[in-house]
């Protein structure tokens, strides 16, 4: 009878939970070294700010050029660019990398292999922690200008005082700025126009301020006369005011000369001239001085501009009449 015989079976099972077990990275023929990009910090799904950098060796630490190189992903998901590339003549390769969205750790594995048999060279493992992003500020509430300030200041550019024939559009158009408060410029404003004087026509009644805050308008002059253009914004402090004239007009004014000034004495008003002294003795040939003063209504020495003739006049005597201030 045959005895039945119990052989021990030992089954081994590798549970997997989350990412697989990190071994060392496999050893080669020759050696592969890190050159940037180890131990950074960077936002989750965002790409690192520097490259990872290897340098392959040989054993003896000369460079191997032209050697294949591989990236590969082990922990946090996440994505590299390229995953395969050449070394160059100093033995280096390099890729970037993207975090994925996983807080924590993340791992990549660099690996060299020869070119020519596929047989390892080397390999180095990169490691970069990711975090959160960092939360946004809340919207800043816009600023209310103080009570009573403008909203808008408009600003006249160029296209006024132009010439141009009656019923003729202007050669160029007029242009305005409008800035706020704070004097920054303002896009998506709306502009009226209007023909105060003139007759004459504009091409549409409003338009908008374009990204340089700026807003033209198409202008048609009338027959004659004065030709005014306003333009204005609800909100601003005043409109702007463009003039234009009508050429060979001869009814719009001129330029105005201020008559000439008359130098002409005039008649100035005087009550009467009060003489000092009023009488006097002297000898014969001696010259007597005589003051003579104009007077007001009331007896007081009036001021008077300018200069006085008073004539002088004596019997039997001779008398010298200069003119006196």
């Amino acid at each position: 009878m045959k005895r039945a015989v119990r052989i021990p079976i030992l089954l081994l099972v590798a549970a997997a939970c989350g990412d697989a077990p990190l071994t060392a990275p496999a050893s080669g023929t020759g050696k592969v070294q890190v050159v940037t990009g180890q131990d950074q910090t960077g936002v989750v799904v965002s790409v690192l700010p520097a490259p990872v950098e290897v340098r392959v060796t040989s054993r003896s630490g000369s460079p191997l050029s032209e050697q294949i190189v591989y990236f590969k992903i082990l922990k946090g998901g996440g994505s590299v660019s390229p995953t395969k590339a050449i070394t160059d003549g100093a033995g280096r390769a390099r890729a970037s990398w993207k975090l994925g969205k996983v807080i924590g750790s993340n791992i990549m594995e660099v690996r060299a292999v020869n070119a020519r048999n596929g047989r390892l060279i080397g390999a180095v493992r990169f490691e970069a922690k990711a975090v959160e992003a960092p939360a946004e500020p809340p919207p800043t509430e816009p600023t209310e200008p103080p009570a009573g300030t403008p909203t808008y200041v408009l600003v006249k550019l160029r296209g006024d005082a132009q010439t141009a024939p009656a019923g003729t559009t202007l050669p160029e158009d007029p242009v305005l700025e409008v800035r706020n408060a704070q004097g920054s410029i303002v896009q998506g404003v709306v502009v009226n126009w209007k023909v105060t004087a003139g007759g004459g026509k504009v091409r549409a009644p409003t338009s908008t301020t374009g990204r340089l805050g700026r807003a033209d308008m198409g202008w048609t002059l009338g027959s004659s006369g004065p030709q005014t253009l306003e333009a204005s914004v609800s909100g601003a402090a005043a409109p702007v005011i463009f003039t234009a004239t009508v050429a060979g007009d001869t009814t719009s004014p001129g330029p105005v000369t201020p008559p000439p000034t008359d130098t002409t004495p005039k008649p100035v008003p005087v009550a009467k001239v009060s003489i000092s002294p009023q009488g006097g003795s002297v000898q014969v040939g001696a010259t007597l001085q005589l003051t003579a003063t104009t007077r007001d209504a009331a007896g007081a020495a009036s001021s008077v501009a300018g200069s006085l003739a008073v004539a002088w006049w004596g019997r039997g005597q001779s008398c010298r009449s200069p003119r006196s201030p």
